[in-house]
């Protein structure tokens, strides 16, 4: 949880916006890791920008 805003919302100001340094956009990976098991939800989260998605819990080689 984050306080403010969801992880996707987040996720799509950092897609939106440029970043203060020498890094792209593109970049920058991000890796989802929620509970949320749906598909629509890790739709929601591909199509949003992240680089993969996993769904807790998962086991750390999975992560790697």
């Amino acid at each position: 949880m984050l306080p403010g805003m969801n992880g996707l919302e987040l996720l799509a100001q950092l897609r939106r916006e440029a970043l203060p340094c020498e890094l792209s956009r593109k970049d920058v990976y991000v890796i989802l890791l929620t509970a949320k098991n749906e598909e629509t939800d890790k739709l929601v989260g591909l199509a949003v920008g992240a680089d993969d998605y996993l769904i807790k819990p998962f086991s750390p080689r999975e992560l790697v």
